[in-house]
């Protein structure tokens, strides 16, 4: 069924209605003959609509529950003006707005039409951020993440991601650690700390992160674990630490999850190695120069015959590789496979470019898995691509949404995770993409732009009474 939104020809810019014409000849007198490489003019408030369409379609199919979890949340507070599915869906539509601040976001409230949008799209009053604060000084970030990843729980029992398991049974888990904030000024006691050689002591507030990776791109936030010293410690907690924590509660919230974590090299190691063979976890981790130095040595040792070996050529992509691999590597009495792939890819001017991808794994490999393995490692990097979405493309990451209080600090980051999930599907759906092909400039920022204004600018009665009409019936959201 088309959207009904694309048949609304109100939203194009409309040109003076022409005069009569008698004969062909006349017309070129009254209409203006296209320029070459003049781009079609369409109207902003239609690019919004179709954008906003998108965000509902994705609200309402694949996170229907959202608003009964929230109000499920603890609250601690005695004067309950607002609800906790009203304060966090504040929150998360603060990070889905790209909005800058607390301070940004209590303005629009203030604003009339923005206000009376914000009610027909989220069903919810607009509340205070000083409210949304209060709330999350009195809630455990435990919460918020155990909610998070009860979405992705239903997201799962939905099939909606077992097309991108790895060998049709692993989801694929990248761990990493990243920087949420930092000062030279004290602030919590839970940051860790840095001294330059100057003498400069910089605190931080550092985040180890276990999301599940998908091929398309997708980057879903499963477990949070804070790498926090604590108001007494002997040695400064770091990623590996926090690792062992981030295990138990991966475990509690997956306990039958049939999971192949992805790490970099810094997890090369026995103990996360044991880890994940007492979780029932597969694995795979990135091997450089300097991890394992016994492992090293019994590769270079082993005869040329230890070794299989498979070649690809994809003329379409102008790009061969070479796998290579070796199983039933002993180290410390663990068995553990080593495989590497070497790509060499040819540009448009002929330069061959070469690079070389080695990693360590407990699935034993074959001609068959060992393609789809080294593919499902290199979707670690997606991970990273997450955490320079937030940082560098307006999700204001490394903003401080709290002063005052470390666990609401806590409390803003997990908001913020859960308007990245809503965002991801949202860019990936079919129809937004068709969105960015319309011109070779087209972008994301410029389409949430016409949304942003939308929402500020329009009477958007009409367009929800419409998308509830359309909703009522069952409807599927089909991803890229």
């Amino acid at each position: 069924m088309m959207n009904p939104i694309l048949s609304d020809k109100k939203n194009f810019v409309q040109t003076e209605h022409p005069p009569d014409i008698k004969h062909v000849s006349e017309a070129c007198s009254h209409f203006e003959l296209p320029v070459k490489n003049r781009l079609p003019k369409v109207s902003a408030f239609f690019t919004g609509k179709q954008v906003l369409w998108e965000v509902k379609k994705v609200l309402q199919c694949h996170f229907s529950d959202l608003y009964k979890h929230l109000d499920a949340l603890p609250d601690a507070r005695k004067r309950k003006e607002y609800s906790p599915a009203g304060l966090v869906m504040g929150s998360i539509v603060l990070f889905l707005l790209r909005q800058k601040s607390r301070n940004e976001m209590d303005n629009h409230f203030r604003e009339l039409e923005f206000s009376r949008n914000y009610r027909k799209i989220f069903k919810l009053p607009c509340p205070s951020m000083c409210a949304v604060e209060d709330f999350y000084r009195s809630l455990l970030p435990e919460e918020l993440d155990r909610l998070k990843s009860s979405m992705v729980s239903i997201l799962i029992e939905k099939r909606t991601l077992h097309s991108h398991r790895l060998l049709g049974k692993y989801f694929t888990i990248a761990v990493d650690g990243t920087g949420v904030y930092s000062s030279q000024n004290f602030h919590w006691d839970e940051c860790t700390f840095q001294t330059s050689k100057n003498g400069v002591v910089t605190w931080l507030n550092n985040v180890l992160e276990a999301k599940l990776v998908c091929s398309n791109g997708l980057s879903l936030s499963l477990c949070t674990e804070w790498i926090t010293n604590g108001e007494e410690f002997v040695k400064q907690d770091c990623e590996l630490k926090a690792f062992k924590r981030l295990a138990v509660r991966l475990k509690k919230y997956f306990p039958r999850l049939p999971i192949c974590l992805l790490f970099d090299g810094l997890y090369c190691n026995g103990p996360v190695m044991d880890i994940c063979t007492e979780n029932g976890w597969q694995w795979i981790a990135v091997f450089k120069e300097g991890n394992l130095p016994s492992i090293h040595l019994e590769l270079d040792l082993l005869p040329g015959g230890a070794f299989r070996t498979l070649k690809r050529i994809m003329p379409h992509k102008k790009t061969q590789r070479e796998y290579c691999w070796c199983n039933d590597i002993d180290y410390e009495k663990r068995h553990i496979h080593w495989l590497k792939c070497l790509e060499e890819v040819t540009g448009e001017n002929g330069v061959v470019n070469k690079r070389h991808f080695e990693y360590l794994s407990s699935i034993p490999q074959t001609d068959l898995t060992v393609e789809e393995c080294v593919e499902a490692a290199r979707d670690r990097w997606h991970i990273e691509e997450s955490f320079n979405d937030q940082k560098n493309r307006d999700f204001e990451m490394q903003h401080l949404f709290s002063r005052s209080s470390f666990g609401a600090f806590c409390n803003w980051y997990q908001s913020l995770q859960l308007a990245h999930i809503i965002f991801q599907f949202v860019v990936r759906t079919v129809e937004f993409s068709q969105l960015l092909k319309q011109h070779s400039k087209q972008t994301i920022k410029h389409l949430w732009k016409d949304l942003y204004t939308l929402i500020c600018s329009q009477d958007l009665s009409e367009f929800m009474g419409e998308f509830d009409m359309w909703i009522a019936k069952p409807r599927q959201v089909r991803l890229c």
